[in-house]
């Protein structure tokens, strides 16, 4: 099974932004505010939001039509 992580991030100016990834994870994307220290961005006051939504091996995910994110490129890649 493929799975898609979507993570709500706190923008600051009272909007959110959405993040996806592809098959990250779980414990990394859970502790995001602690490896980044960003507490306000990735916690916004009710710790990390993540939803996880699984598809079979054989569906192509590019028809999501949604940009995934790098995960190694947020965090840091020698914290992977």
């Amino acid at each position: 099974m493929k799975k898609v992580q979507i993570v709500i991030s706190n923008s600051g100016d009272g909007s959110n932004a959405l993040y996806f990834f592809e098959n990250a994870d779980i414990d990394t994307l859970r502790n995001l505010d602690e490896i980044t220290g960003d507490y306000e961005g990735w916690g916004s006051g009710d710790g990390v939001q993540i939803t996880t939504l699984t598809f079979p091996d054989d569906f192509d995910l590019t028809t999501l039509g949604v940009p995934f994110d790098n995960l190694e490129e947020i965090i840091g890649e020698e914290t992977l």
